[in-house]
């Protein structure tokens, strides 16, 4: 297996990937089936699309804090915008994503981690793996949890 450079050395690495179970077409899990009981009526929202300025301290909205606050407890996700990235950006760094999960398995392991940063799953068995990198401050980045392939990740 490859050495992970996220993980401390007393420090156990993620349970089997997600993206090895698929590759090696084993049985699925029974953790990654919901059961009837697991699920709760979902109350449907309008939208999901959270505006970044309506957020802000000088503009800020209660109705879109409540439109965060339930999007986040209801379906774990959301659409930003006005967040200020340009497209070019964005492309960027959707780029860098795929060539980064396009490498072999082994290479992506090295960068496993057991906190937040790096590559794995959450505990909450979504059937989907993840990298996790923590940017600010600059004091809690761990830069050896930062890949060397794809260079965009630098």
């Amino acid at each position: 297996m490859a050495e992970a450079l996220c993980t401390a050395p007393d420090q156990e690495l993620p349970t089997q990937l997600i993206e090895e179970i698929s590759l090696s077409g084993d049985q699925i899990p029974e953790r990654y089936f919901y059961k009837k009981s697991d699920s709760q009526d979902v109350p449907l929202m309008n939208s999901l699309i959270i505006d970044l300025n309506l957020l802000l301290p000088s503009t800020s909205s209660v109705e879109e804090l409540n439109k965060l606050r339930s999007a986040l407890s209801t379906w774990g996700c959301f659409q930003l915008v006005n967040h200020g990235m340009t497209s070019m950006f964005l492309d960027e760094t959707r780029e860098a994503s795929k060539q980064f999960f396009g490498l072999p398995v082994e290479e992506n392991k090295k960068y496993s981690g057991s906190g937040f940063d790096g590559y794995g799953h959450d505990e909450k068995s979504n059937w989907n793996d993840q990298f996790r990198l923590t940017l600010l401050p600059k004091s809690k980045r761990q830069l050896q949890c930062w890949p060397h392939s794809p260079t965009k990740f630098r």
